[in-house]
């Protein structure tokens, strides 16, 4: 007989496409999570320090805080945290519509 408790603490199996590669795996090895966390810090400070200016240059706030998001979806994904994943989603958006609202549409 198998313990309940034991089988709702192992991990979900992952997508495999070779025999010894997942997906998890893959993130893993790209990012570590201590160079995400300082990214993070740097690009999110950043951004919202130059979306905040009132001078011309405010709009490379946005460019910035795209730059930022590969680092929030690999922290969202390896912690398997799917609400911080929405909500990243939605804030890749919002910061691709200030792209298009500064430097596409412009004038």
């Amino acid at each position: 007989m198998v313990n309940g408790w034991y089988m709702m603490r192992t991990k979900p199996q992952t997508f495999k496409f070779s025999n010894n590669l997942t997906w998890y795996a893959l993130l893993k090895n790209v990012f570590s999570v201590e160079f995400s966390q300082i990214m993070l810090f740097i690009f999110g400070c950043t951004a919202i320090w130059l979306v905040a200016r009132k001078e011309h240059w405010k709009r490379w706030g946005y460019i910035i805080g795209l730059c930022g998001q590969p680092f929030w979806f690999y922290t969202a994904i390896v912690n398997e945290q799917w609400g911080i994943f929405a909500l990243t989603c939605f804030y890749t958006y919002s910061w691709a519509m200030g792209i298009y609202n500064y430097w596409i549409k412009r004038g």
